[in-house]
């Protein structure tokens, strides 16, 4: 009497087949018997038998089961064979009777003898293949026996393989081996397995070149659909045929006595591994000092994201590590996250291993429950030194009773989350591929040289050093000749819908989706959330934003992502997700998701506004608040107290503070973020980096208004155009700044805000000193002190005083300016606002050190330094060490001006500030020639003319051949030192620099004096005093 699954369900008694009732009542019994001597729980019974299980499905279950234990009781005539207990029900019937069971049995039998005595092995392969009738669960519906059918018919190619193999060994008839691999092979998936014993077959019937031709035909299908050649041992196969025989030289000697061999069940060694060089060598150095005491195993665990490379590196370690492990290698693949496999448990992991090592049927059969199993495993493998990798491991429980305790042992574990639990193991999680490494394995699998172009960057970019993505896409390039990288990155940067069908990025989602689809409803919701983020990484603070949840909830589920390997922990409480991991998420999203996505990021957006404002009147508490929302109000979860917390939340932040903008301009939203770009804008113009912020500031200027949700869209607009001025007139595009100021002064006039009319006067004034139209600077400076002498603001009153001052020295009215400039310190001393003391500290000393008081500048530079140290500006900072720097050059101390201005330039090329780089760099070519190393001189002066021309920044420039030529004429190079200040004098006039056209006159009128050309010197020096310049009233 046998139950059968491997076919119709039901039961074979006396030759005659009863079926099992109806499909429910066969898919108890299909279910109970793949369980023998399992519990099965009422509710596991009804997942793997309904897709959605009725309300009452305990009644209607035990009505099938009542139904199907009469059903067995007539057709076998035996006790009750179904038994029912708390943890549900379970059949009890022998192995050998049950088809599925015995199958097993006698696969496994066969393997042991298969190097031995392998005629007895393929007889018992032959019975194995006897027990089939047809398609397992024949008829059964439902996800569950659509999922076992897959699993049996592998177990079933797996034998026939097997016993097929044998055939060829043992001198079975090749034309039927030919039959039936060709069938075998007629499907759309190469087996590699399957094209090498079809190759053998094809010789041993005596049709090599067929043979030959299968091999070409199986490589160009590998190279067009995956992008790799055939494995190593087909390689060898054909190689072989070419010498005249498929057979393995090892078969054509004489027979030996057999002897047993270890056990290797390793996949190949992987042929190219690019960039794993550091993580390979820290896996051997770690297992050779676990080895070294010779008392213990070494176990290291390899985690991360799907498709980042951790297989292929476990691989490669395994069989560098194979050599220390002389009885075995073996390799097990849970398929914990297989889309057509379900995971492994305890119980089948044990069998598959005991399985491969050859243990006995009998010892096998007797171990029927798991701890029985696992005693079996520690025994079997004690004194035994084995290389075991398990592949795709779920958690620590499906593991645990695997790795042998035996010294020497070495285990390799592979697994996309964190496991923890396991005592003594190493842990390593895998990050992406360098982008060097991207490009080879590229450039190795598509055989072409790639040009390092803006396409191969983006490549790299997209792929995010993804080795799965790296090789897909690679074989996908090799199999259309047509194709650039260029189509690539197009292909995957796209989120269309149709991506599900698309054969380049598919893999890489079916990669990402078992990870994505078994998290929890809430963590899937958070990391959905987070990929709509724009930003490139998110904060604790933002994605509790997004996601409504409180902080501390999001903070552990965040650390739940982070587990499941789904995030990369950036630094503490920041996150990054992987671009195609992001990709993959988006593309699932229906119509109501994605609308939940953008309500999530207009939530992050109304904290990045809320963060911003409380920044920003951390950083000015004593100007006007922004109104949207509150300046004043606390932000949960982030400190903004300080100048040196709003600084530093600026400086993280300030790529997401972008990335919502363009966010919301894209949507045609850009008003939404209010005043967003304004906080930004000045943050990064401290951080000299202001051309990203004009461009920010451009680009929501330019998008349309939109509807406003609250607050003064009119106001937002003229408080950006006033940022804009003042950047543009960083930009040196003076007239724009003048437009631009004008605009916003348009709209505060018609808003009747003095405020904002006083920052456009003030903007106005700048623009309007800069193009050295100093009337028109003094009159809207003065204007700007008026207004905010009205409002009662007195800190801006010092301010607008300071720049009044700075106007007047430069129109030579020295008394007035020292006179102004001092009475805007005593307003911003009596205002205890150590910023606006520092700045107009500064200026002070700066027209000091120009009116040649270099004791007066230098007491003015350290005052104000010391203030800066206290309020952490490091671009004030900068400012000081260049000024104190020039000082100390003027008085002809010029080891201490080097010493200055070269803490200034790095402090300079870390806020990425070109043009006060260059400055320093003419300073520091300065003082070299006054101290006598006119190399050195030469060579600033080459860094600062390469840096003024690659910023496109024509007074530096100017500024730069002035100094160039006063280099030349130390040297001696009178005629180099002429063209290089009158190529200055031409940059000079070109952008209206009054003066650096003074200064390049008067270097001419020194060098035409020293060649004793006295009327042309003369001439340059007229034209030079026509210039005009600072005159004591």
């Amino acid at each position: 009497m046998q139950y059968t699954v491997l076919g119709p369900v039901g039961i074979r008694s006396h030759d005659v087949f009863h079926a099992a009732g109806t499909a429910k009542e066969q898919g108890v019994l299909a279910i109970l018997l793949m369980e023998r001597g399992h519990s099965v729980s009422t509710q596991t019974l009804a997942d793997r038998l309904w897709e959605r299980p009725p309300e009452q499905f305990r009644a209607t279950l035990q009505a099938h089961i009542s139904r199907l234990r009469r059903r067995l009781r007539e057709a076998s005539e035996q006790a009750e064979v179904i038994a029912s207990n708390q943890a549900g029900y379970r059949i009890d019937v022998p192995a050998d009777q049950v088809d599925v069971h015995y199958f097993d049995l006698l696969v496994s039998r066969a393997q042991a003898h298969a190097g031995q005595d392998p005629d007895s092995a393929r007889e018992l392969l032959r019975e194995a293949e006897g027990l089939w009738n047809g398609e397992p669960l024949a008829g059964l519906p439902g996800t569950w026996a659509e999922t076992m059918r897959r699993v049996l018919t592998d177990k079933r190619r797996t034998a026939l393989l097997k016993r097929l193999e044998l055939d060829l060994q043992t001198g079975g008839n090749a034309d039927d081996a030919v039959a039936e691999l060709t069938e075998l092979a007629s499907g759309s998936r190469i087996d590699q397995r399957v094209i090498e014993l079809l190759m053998i077959a094809l010789d041993s019937a005596g049709r090599p070149g067929d043979a030959l031709t299968l091999y070409h035909e199986v490589r160009i299908r590998l190279r067009d659909e995956a992008g790799t050649d055939p494995r190593a041992e087909l390689r060898q196969l054909h190689q072989r045929l070419l010498n005249g025989s498929a057979q393995h030289p090892a078969a054509a000697a004489p027979a030996q006595p057999v002897t047993p061999r270890a056990i290797d069940t390793l996949d190949p060694d992987p042929p190219y591994v690019a960039g794993r060089e550091q993580e390979l060598a820290a896996i051997l150095a770690a297992v050779a000092a676990d080895l070294r005491p010779g008392k213990r195993g070494a176990t290291f665990l390899i985690d991360g994201l799907a498709g980042i490379g951790k297989t292929t590196l476990a691989l490669q370690a395994a069989h560098l590590l194979r050599s220390h492990c002389p009885d075995g290698a073996l390799q097990l693949n849970l398929h914990s996250h297989d889309p057509y496999l379900p995971p492994l448990d305890q119980r089948q992991a044990l069998t598959q291993l005991l399985d491969a090592i050859g243990t006995p049927y009998r010892e096998l059969a007797r171990a029927d429950t798991v701890p029985a199993l696992g005693a079996l495993w520690r025994k079997r493998t004690s004194g035994r030194r084995l290389l075991i990798l398990l592949d795709d491991v779920l958690d620590t429980a499906q593991i645990e009773l695997l790795i042998p305790a035996t010294a020497g042992t070495i285990v390799l574990i592979t697994s996309r989350r964190r496991l923890t639990g396991t005592p003594g193991n190493r842990q390593y999680t895998l990050g992406p591929l360098p982008d060097s490494a991207a490009t080879a394995l590229l450039s190795h699998i598509t055989d072409r040289t790639l040009p390092e172009d803006d396409d191969l960057a983006s490549f790299t970019q997209c792929c995010g050093g993804l080795a799965l993505a790296i090789t897909v896409a690679a074989g996908h390039l090799r199999s259309r000749p047509v194709w650039t990288v260029g189509d690539l990155v197009s292909r995957l940067s796209t989120t269309s819908q149709s991506l599900a069908d698309d054969p380049l990025t598919s893999p890489i989602h079916t990669a990402f989706a078992m990870s994505y689809q078994t998290l929890s409803p809430t963590l899937r919701d958070l990391l959905r959330y987070i990929a709509a983020h724009p930003g490139p990484d998110i904060g604790l603070p933002a994605a509790a934003a997004m996601s409504g949840a409180a902080l501390a909830d999001t903070d552990i589920r965040l650390d739940a992502l982070v587990d499941h390997r789904l995030l990369n922990l950036a630094s503490a409480h920041r996150y990054r997700l992987h671009n195609l991991l992001r990709q993959y998420i988006l593309v699932q999203g229906d119509e109501q998701q994605n609308l939940d996505n953008r309500q999530a990021v207009g939530r992050a957006i109304t904290f990045y506004k809320a963060a911003a404002a409380r920044a920003d009147h951390a950083l000015q508490p004593r100007r006007r608040e922004l109104h949207y929302p509150a300046a004043s109000a606390q932000v949960e979860g982030v400190n903004l107290d300080t100048t040196e917390q709003a600084r530093t939340w600026l400086d993280t932040e300030h790529l997401n503070l972008a990335a919502v903008t363009t966010w919301s301009v894209q949507l045609g939203r850009g008003i939404q973020v209010g005043l967003i770009p304004h906080v930004l804008a000045q943050h990064l113009d401290r951080r000299g980096r202001w051309p990203q912020a004009l461009e920010h500031i451009d680009e929501l200027l330019a998008a349309p208004k939109g509807d406003f949700p609250g607050g003064n869209p009119d106001a937002v607009t003229a408080c950006l155009l006033t940022d804009q001025a003042g950047l543009l007139i960083r930009a040196n595009q003076l007239d724009v700044a003048v437009d631009a100021a004008n605009a916003a002064l348009a709209i505060w006039n018609a808003a009747n805000d003095r405020y904002g009319q006083a920052d456009a006067h003030f903007q106005i004034g700048r623009a309007h000193d800069a193009a050295e139209r100093h009337d028109e600077a003094l009159q809207a400076f003065r204007t700007a002190a008026a207004l905010y002498e009205s409002l009662g603001d007195h800190t801006r009153v010092a301010v607008a005083e300071d720049q009044w001052a700075v106007t007047a020295f430069k129109q030579g009215h020295l008394d007035e300016a020292f006179s102004r400039g001092h009475h805007a310190l005593d307003i911003a001393r009596q205002q205890n606002d150590l910023a606006a003391i520092a700045d107009v500290l500064n200026n002070l000393g700066e027209m000091h050190r120009q009116a040649d008081h270099d004791q007066e500048a230098l007491a003015f530079f350290q005052e104000a330094r010391t203030l800066t140290a206290a309020l952490g500006d490091p671009l004030i900072t900068a400012v000081l060490g260049y000024n104190i720097g020039a000082v100390y050059e003027h008085a002809g101390d010029y080891h201490r001006s080097l010493t200055s201005t070269r803490t200034a330039l790095l402090q300079f090329r870390e806020l990425n500030d070109h043009r006060s780089e260059i400055e320093c760099l003419i300073l520091l070519a300065t003082a070299h020639i006054n101290l006598g190393d006119r190399n050195a001189a030469f060579e600033e002066t080459r860094h600062a003319i390469d840096l003024a021309e690659q910023t496109h920044d024509q007074l530096r420039l100017a500024q730069v051949r002035l100094a160039q030529g006063t280099m030349l004429a130390a040297r001696g190079d009178i005629q180099g030192a002429i063209e290089a200040c009158e190529s200055a004098l031409d940059i000079a006039e070109q952008i209206g620099a009054v003066a650096e056209q003074s200064q390049a006159h008067r270097s001419r009128c020194e060098a035409y004096t020293s060649l004793g050309l006295h009327d042309r010197a003369q001439s340059h020096l007229q034209q030079a005093e026509s210039q005009g310049g600072p005159t004591t009233e």
